[in-house]
Formats: C-alpha cells, sequence, structure tokens
C-alpha cells in the first residue's frame, strides 16, 4: 500500500454522503428525538446531543486539518514536478519511447499547389522560364503551332 489518499477520498465522501442524506429526511430525526427524550428525558439528550455535535466537529475539524496540511507538504513536490515537466517541453528533451524521435527533421520545403503549378507551365510555355523543361515538351515542331489567340496546356 502506498498511499491512503484513496481511502480518505472514500472516507471523506462517505460523510458527506451522510450529512446529506441526513438533512434530507426531518421526519426520522423528530421521531428518533422524540423517542429518546421519552426514555432518557430532555436535559440529558440535550447534553447527549452537544456531546455528539462536539465530537463530530472535532472529527470533521481534524479530517479538514489533515487535508491541508497533506495539500501544503506535497504542493512543493507538485510544483516541482510541473517545473521539471514545463523546462522539459521548452527545451524539447529527447524522451524514450515508441514515438521517440531519432534522427533531427529538416524542414520540408513548401509544397506547389495546383496554382502555382499552372503559372509555371504557362510560363514555361511562353518561355520565360528557360532552365525548366518537361520531358513532354516538344519544341519547334509544327504540330505544336496554334493560333495566337487559343491557349494550349500540356500537363
Amino acid at each position: 500500500m502506498k498511499t491512503l489518499t484513496p481511502f480518505v477520498i472514500v472516507f471523506a465522501g462517505l460523510i458527506a454522503l451522510a450529512m446529506f442524506l441526513g438533512s434530507q429526511d426531518p421526519i426520522t430525526d423528530a421521531v428518533v428525538e422524540a423517542r429518546s427524550q421519552t426514555s432518557t428525558g430532555v436535559v440529558k439528550m440535550d447534553v447527549i446531543r452537544d456531546a455528539f455535535a462536539l465530537l463530530f466537529h472535532i472529527t470533521t475539524g481534524g479530517i479538514i486539518a489533515t487535508a491541508l496540511g497533506w495539500a501544503v507538504l506535497n504542493l512543493g513536490k507538485l510544483g516541482k514536478m510541473y517545473r521539471h515537466w514545463w523546462s522539459g517541453k521548452l527545451t524539447r528533451r529527447w524522451e524514450p519511447g515508441p514515438n521517440a524521435n531519432f534522427q533531427q527533421q529538416t524542414p520540408r520545403a513548401p509544397k506547389l499547389t495546383r496554382d502555382d503549378l499552372l503559372i509555371m507551365a504557362l510560363a514555361n510555355r511562353d518561355g520565360r522560364i528557360s532552365n525548366l523543361r518537361s520531358p513532354r515538351a516538344r519544341r519547334g515542331t509544327s504540330s505544336d503551332q496554334v493560333a495566337e489567340n487559343e491557349i494550349e496546356i500540356d500537363l
């Protein structure tokens, strides 16, 4: 057993549930109080009720103080863990595992869009770009000649 945290959470949940259920049914409290007052007397019942209320308040205060003390003691550890995690994110350190990056990735060249390709094809057809030659382009043949007002694009 590493920590008692789950048990403390369950115990606090049970106490909260009991308080909620006890506040929902006022008839049960009145019946129990009437029976106990008839058997022991009103003054004794007031003393017993006050004693149990004091015991409940002391127990609840102890639980709250323990939870706050635990939080104060462990906030430093949690803060250190968070700072370590954040500094690792900022410096992008190598982390082992199935998604580890074993090589430095070079920035990729931007991809050409369809519009860029069409503009390059038109510029190549008009002879504006001299070093860009496609393997299918045959220049200087009579079949490639078209009227000046028509545009033909071979891709």
